[in-house]
């Protein structure tokens, strides 16, 4: 996924509505006519938007894009499915179904990379025949088909401190699950901790790279210097000292319930 904070290239909106989300609705076609082209001081030419009449509307697509995340890429439905493509992803590779790196290389220049598309590997994935070889493969198969996705035995989603911590956070460690499960009298592999952390808006000077910061949302007013966004007073500015934090504590369950 993009950087929150880098210049939209396709509707928020439209991430949205395919999610089933109704908010959102950025009018990207209002921020590209405010679009103009500024110099630095170094004369350095940037893409910036006109500040007196794009502000307002690029702080709205930082917060629709802020919320898309913390809804949809972050919920619990979607992690759990990432988490089971995940272990499908891995036993593949184990299985040595799955190109090596050096192989997805070589593919590139020989153009074999064009047969390496999601609808392969959702075939190697449903294979019957690596069904037999891998219960585990075969497993993750089923619960994807199906949507018999892992549960939810802990969700916590906060917005705190970059500094915070949480009780869950220890459960990141397999000692740590292990002791869990041990006390709930399962089975340690039926456990499974997932922790995103996302910033909000992320600040260009805070430590990122020049490719971030090139990226990063400038504002503009008549001939000045071009501005981070972040950089005004406003939302956005606190925003930037936030993140949102989402962590999911997960069991799989043998049988539905």
């Amino acid at each position: 996924h993009r950087d929150l904070h880098s210049f939209p290239t396709r509707r928020s909106s439209d991430l949205s509505a395919a999610a089933g989300l109704s908010y959102g609705h950025v009018d990207v076609a209002y921020l590209i006519e405010n679009l103009k082209v500024a110099a630095t001081n170094d004369g350095e030419l940037m893409l910036c938007i006109d500040k007196r009449h794009g502000r307002q509307a690029a702080e709205h697509y930082l917060l629709a894009r802020f919320y898309h995340y913390a809804q949809f890429i972050t919920h619990k439905t979607i992690v759990a499915a990432e988490l089971l493509l995940a272990a499908a992803m891995f036993e593949l590779l184990r299985l040595g179904k799955l190109p090596s790196p050096t192989e997805v290389i070589e593919g590139l220049s020989e153009e074999r990379h064009l047969r390496f598309t999601e609808s392969a590997v959702w075939a190697l994935i449903g294979d019957p025949e690596l069904a037999n070889e891998s219960p585990l493969l075969d497993e993750v198969a089923e619960r994807l088909m199906t949507r018999r996705l892992l549960k939810v035995a802990v969700g916590s989603a906060e917005l705190e401190a970059q500094d915070s911590t949480h009780r869950l956070d220890k459960l990141g460690s397999a000692d740590a699950r292990t002791e869990l499960a041990d006390a709930a009298g399962i089975e340690p592999d039926r456990l499974c901790f997932k922790k995103n952390v996302l910033k909000l808006v992320r600040d260009p000077n805070a430590g990122a790279s020049e490719s971030r910061r090139r990226k990063a949302i400038k504002i503009v007013e008549d001939d000045g210097e071009p501005q981070l966004l972040v950089e005004q007073d406003g939302l956005i500015v606190e925003l930037a000292k936030r993140e949102w934090t989402t962590r999911r504590l997960f069991v799989r369950l043998l049988t539905d319930k």
